[in-house]
């Protein structure tokens, strides 16, 4: 049935810019405050128009790095064995799609997969993302509530950026809707559908995916030139994927710092707590100077300033 809407339901509907989305500007600001986990996630969300739920489910067999496009000819697209891509089922809708991949995020998949290798493994998962002990990013909670780690990444890295600057809170899955948008400016509303996976990317023909294949060349076209349009953002960090000891800590979450300072309250040693939790000790001396919900803003301020952020 449909609900009608309000007078200022309706009002609100009367601008040019009804999605909400990052400007340019918003989205230098992350990459440049952001750790290079928080970078990791933000490429794949641009590049292929991914939510929380659809990086979350990312497997490992759907990322394919530097190989030709394994149907190229029939799409008549020319690449090369330099290509790298993305092939899946969205999960929401069960949908396919194809996502050709930015250097940057070849780079930053790359930097993870040499991290995701030091990780305990929790038997049965095959995500590309995993969490510190091992588990997908959706994995329910005790309470079988929505997985909170990705969105309390997002919520982390803007309060950081609002304490230097204004800067509006968004939520992680508006970056889906920027690259959507982005899409759709450098190309059209069919080909911006089909990159957000829509099952029917002309609303007026229901049967055309009956009887045409979808233009992912179009679609590829599409998000190169989206990922020249953000070239500049990505040049703001002279090396946002380093190779040092902050970023093999990028995972921990807050249930294992909590154990941590348990652990350490009780007087055990770090090579014991390390042991206990499966970690390693670079990770426990971290955990145990890391802020927790409800800590002041300066204690949250020397962390980063000794971390260098």
């Amino acid at each position: 049935m449909r609900i009608p809407l309000t007078p200022g339901e309706r009002t609100g509907k009367m601008r040019s810019s009804q999605v909400q989305t990052y400007s340019t500007d918003e989205l230098t600001a992350l990459w440049q405050n952001g750790l290079p986990f928080d970078r990791l996630l933000l490429l794949l969300a641009l590049n292929g128009g991914f939510g929380r739920g659809e990086i979350a489910s990312l497997e490992l067999a759907d990322v394919h790095l530097h190989q030709e496009h394994r149907h190229g000819r029939e799409l008549g697209y020319h690449g090369s064995a330099q290509d790298s891509w993305i092939f899946r089922m969205r999960p929401k809708t069960g949908v396919y799609g194809e996502f050709k991949l930015w250097p940057e995020t070849v780079q930053a998949i790359k930097w993870w997969l040499t991290r995701r290798e030091q990780i305990a493994i929790a038997p049965g998962v095959t995500t590309l993302l995993v969490n510190q002990n091992g588990f997908r990013y959706d994995t329910p909670t005790k309470g079988n509530n929505s997985n909170p780690q990705i969105p309390s990444f997002w919520a982390r890295l803007t309060a950081k950026i609002k304490n230097t600057q204004e800067f509006r809170s968004l939520s992680f899955n508006k970056l889906r809707k920027t690259a959507g948008n982005l899409i759709r400016s450098e190309s059209t509303g069919e080909i911006a559908a089909i990159f957000l996976c829509h099952g029917r990317p002309v609303k007026s023909d229901e049967l055309l995916d009956l009887y045409t294949n979808r233009p992912f060349g179009k679609v590829f076209a599409a998000i190169d030139r989206v990922g020249e349009r953000l070239s500049s953002v990505w040049q703001t960090v002279a090396n946002p994927f380093p190779e040092g000891r902050k970023e093999t800590l990028l995972t921990l979450t807050p249930k294992t710092i909590r154990r941590v300072k348990h652990l350490k309250a009780m007087g055990h040693t770090v090579a014991y707590i390390a042991d206990s939790l499966s970690i390693s000790k670079e990770a426990v001396r971290h955990a145990a100077k890391q802020p927790l919900a409800g800590e002041s803003n300066h204690a949250r301020a020397d962390l980063m300033a000794e971390a260098g952020e």
